[in-house]
């Protein structure tokens, strides 16, 4: 689903949803805001395999065409 969830509830929130019948194949997407250090994404994600994700990806936003 699209919910977003606070960076301190992530691994109980993923081990609710994965530990349901039929979503341990789940993708979990991570997506955080730009200028976030990578350092926290990188917690993010080692949260998300510790809570028994499978399958996971980062979301990034591209820039428009003509900006730098």
């Amino acid at each position: 689903d699209q919910d977003k969830v606070p960076a301190a509830s992530i691994a109980a929130a993923l081990r609710t949803r994965l530990g349901r019948p039929g979503r341990e194949k789940d993708l979990v997407v991570v997506c955080a805001a730009q200028g976030v250090p990578y350092s926290k994404v990188e917690s993010l994600l080692d949260a998300a395999r510790h809570a028994g994700a499978q399958h996971i990806a980062i979301a990034t936003k591209q820039k428009a065409r003509g900006s730098r």
